[in-house]
């Protein structure tokens, strides 16, 4: 999950096929929760959209459920932000499944973090290419 400040507001941004992992697991087992470093939060209830295509989901949460996770975010000046252009160079990072020992608990998987640039842009979709 990425937090991020908008307007004064804390956006909560992951996949949607991990909201999609989290929904099945609270049908099959009835107490099944969310929790965020300190905080218990009901997904359902922070939903603010999803979109299966780009495989997002995003969540608004209070500031004292975030002091309470125990989380950080930048606080962000313009949303959305400015659009890609291709020769533009940034950093994504993530804990990749190739990565993942998903068998023991918890979960053991380095953090691997790329600097990548933009190689071409269509209407909705950027394409980069990482350096490595």
């Amino acid at each position: 999950m990425t937090f991020n400040k908008i307007n004064n507001q804390i956006i909560v941004i992951t996949n949607d096929h991990v909201y999609v992992g989290h929904l099945t697991s609270k049908r099959l087992f009835i107490d099944t929760e969310c929790q965020i470093g300190g905080a218990t939060i009901d997904l359902e209830d922070c939903l603010i959209s999803r979109q299966k295509e780009s495989d997002l989901a995003t969540f608004r949460i209070s500031e004292i459920t975030l002091n309470q996770a125990g989380a950080t975010y930048p606080a962000t000046t313009q949303w959305p932000p400015n659009r890609l252009k291709k020769g533009d160079r940034f950093i994504c990072g993530g804990y990749p499944g190739l990565g993942r020992n998903e068998e023991t608990s918890p979960i053991k998987s380095d953090f691997v973090s790329f600097f990548c640039g933009v190689t071409e842009i269509k209407e909705d979709v950027s394409m980069i290419q990482f350096d490595m």
